[in-house]
């Protein structure tokens, strides 16, 4: 478990599949999602999603966000496609909307890349975020992450209009640096 001020990073656990279930199916959620068709997940997903955490896979680790102040379930990040080899993974953050604006998810980004880089002595952390997310893109920014790529009409919107996806990304060397 990681504690910052706001925030705790800790396992998921089988409680948390109704909130992951209610996240999927939030409106700005599903607006944002970037993988592949739009859909709501719901709780079949959720709890695929708890099932895979508790499995030992290499390559994908995720964090329930819990509010220190009153332990509440608050969002999910996730270090995923973890290459041990090459030293690098994709993060990933959801939060419930009612929780958005808090802090919380700038909390969580920096104590998920503590644990990737101090933690798991990972190389490089990237994410993709759509071009019109604009609070994930200051989130991922303020946690020092940098612009390396736009993928031109990599997704689409929910009237099936192109959207461009970001490839941000931070090293171990610029991470240190800032937490210094």
């Amino acid at each position: 478990m990681f504690a910052g001020e706001r925030v705790r990073l800790r396992g998921l656990q089988e409680s948390d599949i109704d909130d992951l279930a209610g996240m999927e199916v939030q409106a700005e959620a599903v607006r944002l999602r970037r993988q592949g068709p739009i859909w709501p997940g719901g709780r079949a997903e959720a709890e695929a999603l708890y099932e895979r955490t508790r499995t030992a896979a290499p390559d994908r680790i995720s964090f329930a966000i819990e509010a220190i102040d009153d332990g509440r379930f608050v969002g999910h990040c996730v270090l995923a496609t973890v290459s041990r080899t090459h030293r690098s993974a994709e993060i990933g953050i959801g939060l419930l909307e009612e929780d958005t604006g808090r802090g919380y998810g700038g909390e969580a980004l920096r104590l998920l890349l503590e644990y990737a880089f101090a933690g798991m002595l990972l190389h490089r952390v990237h994410a993709l975020v759509r071009a019109d997310d604009e609070r994930g893109i200051a989130a991922f920014t303020a946690a020092g992450l940098k612009l390396e790529a736009r993928l031109r009409e990599e997704a689409l919107d929910l009237d099936g209009n192109r959207v461009d996806v970001l490839s941000v990304s931070v090293l171990h060397d610029e991470w240190r640096e800032a937490v210094a």
